[in-house]
């Protein structure tokens, strides 16, 4: 939608759906993590099954501690994607660049500095998407020339962008749910 509105120099409309698509992704993002919080348990056991108790408590916690970026990596995801829709490709890429690197020094020093084992792991990767986040939602807000995200001072739900959103968005996401369940079996086989 906004490679389209940003095509027709309608920047009104891009920054509507910039504002629709980001809230839609941050409310929808964090009712998953809830659901993936409240059966964080069941579905690591279900899917890890006899592995050592050990390692199933790794799992676990490693899990609940990662849960908590998911509404981060959404953010990212739905942000460079409108970054890439308005022709701006080098923002979403640095942004990802940026994220790999503190996933890196961050995980390192958790790791071998302070010695957090899976705990140190998984603070990492999600202060590193935290990171990630900040980055990409500063360059929305600070605004380009197709986005003025930070010039939308009110959120209203505007269906009508939002069935929009959701058209093009749920058959990608069923894509993208059965592609991770694909790697999902894989690891379950080779955990096995």
């Amino acid at each position: 939608m906004v490679a389209q509105y940003v095509g027709r120099n309608d920047y009104a409309k891009t920054n509507e759906a910039t504002m629709q698509g980001i809230i839609s992704t941050t409310f929808i993002s964090i009712f998953i993590m809830i659901l993936l919080l409240v059966f964080n348990r069941p579905l690591i056991q279900l899917v890890y099954h006899g592995v050592e108790p050990q390692v199933m408590d790794y799992g676990i916690t490693y899990f609940s501690i990662v849960l908590f970026s998911f509404p981060f990596i959404a953010l990212t995801l739905m942000a460079n994607r409108i970054l890439r829709g308005a022709r701006d490709t080098k923002i979403a890429a640095i942004s990802n660049v940026v994220a790999n690197i503190f996933n890196i020094l961050l995980t390192y020093l958790f790791l071998y500095v302070f010695k957090w084992e899976i705990v140190g792991a998984a603070l990492g990767i999600s202060l590193a998407r935290v990171i990630g986040t900040l980055y990409v939602m500063w360059i929305l807000i600070k605004g380009k020339k197709a986005i003025q995200f930070g010039k939308i001072q009110l959120y209203r739900p505007q269906f009508n962008y939002l069935r929009q959103i959701f058209y093009v968005g749920v058959p990608a996401g069923i894509e993208s749910i059965i592609f991770h369940l694909g790697k999902l079996l894989i690891q379950v086989f080779i955990g096995g």
